[in-house]
């Protein structure tokens, strides 16, 4: 008894698929294909991980970037405006130890850096899935803040590279400026108060007020690059990543070109296995 064809199983929460199982060509429409409304050809079964769980995390992280943003800017104002500032905008937080104002430094730094990171992987996956779209994905690792769309007021140009690159510089810059441990032994003295700390950590408004600007520019163009590139794939496997470019006719496999690298574009033929394999600088054209 000959078994039943198997049903078409889609990965896409707002995709449809005809016959992915086999190589006849489909139409389909991607996980954001709801703002474009395009449908994109596609070919050939669809083998490869779309790594939802990736997106998933991704997008956590890209909303508690978000929130903590927020949180800096309204923390600033509030800072701004408390009562108990010894100056303009800054407040001291009476931390006695070195090793508790030291974890409050080091907290904030990891904050920082799990943000970064986290707007960094959807600025990249969206970058890389505009660059497949436009022909022009040549290797798996692009290089996130140097490599750019055609488009150059988009959230994959040029322009907002240039503004991603400079907003990741001033966030960790503001971020090690927001907590200063000061010496208060002097201020002490001059209130002839014994009973005060000699060391204190200060927080300010301004490095706090940039740092939150900073976090939140970089979340709006990370959700822009998502919102409007064509993402197939969350994979950062190059066989994932290959496969969905196969399967929806963005690259076309070339027969008889075996173990030929991206540096090897304009040669024939297969090859045996290099024993010492070529460096990455010599693959770049």
């Amino acid at each position: 008894m000959q078994a039943p064809r198997p049903r078409p199983q889609s990965c896409s929460s707002g995709g449809s698929y005809r016959d992915t199982y086999f190589s006849s060509s489909t139409d389909m429409t991607t996980d954001f294909d709801r703002f474009t409304w395009k449908q994109k050809p596609v070919t050939g079964p669809e083998f490869y991980d779309r790594s939802l769980l990736s997106k998933k995390f991704a997008l956590v992280g890209v909303f508690i970037s978000a929130c903590f943003s927020v949180g800096c800017i309204v923390c600033s104002a509030e800072i701004f405006l408390s009562k108990n500032a010894i100056s303009a905008g800054v407040v001291v937080v009476p931390l006695t130890r070195w090793w508790q104002r030291e974890l409050v430094s080091l907290g904030l730094n990891l904050l920082v850096a799990t943000c970064t990171e986290a707007t960094g992987f959807v600025h990249a996956i969206a970058l890389r899935s505009a660059l497949s779209a436009e022909r022009r994905l040549r290797f798996n690792t692009n290089l996130r803040l140097l490599t750019a769309a055609s488009s150059i007021f988009g959230p994959n140009g040029t322009l907002c590279n240039a503004l991603m690159s400079i907003l990741l510089i001033v966030s960790y810059s503001s971020s090690i400026l927001v907590t200063l441990s000061v010496n208060m032994k002097e201020a002490n003295d001059a209130l002839e108060d014994d009973n005060s700390p000699t060391q204190a950590l200060c927080v300010s408004d301004v490095p706090l007020l940039v740092l939150g600007i900073t976090l939140l520019l970089q979340v709006i163009i990370a959700i822009l690059g998502m919102i409007y590139a064509d993402i197939q794939t969350w994979s950062s496997s190059a066989f994932d990543i290959t496969a969905a470019l196969v399967h929806h006719a963005q690259v076309v496999p070339i027969h008889g070109r075996c173990m030929r690298g991206v540096k090897d574009a304009d040669m024939e033929g297969p090859i045996h296995p290099r024993v010492v394999q070529p460096s990455a600088w010599s693959a770049h054209p």
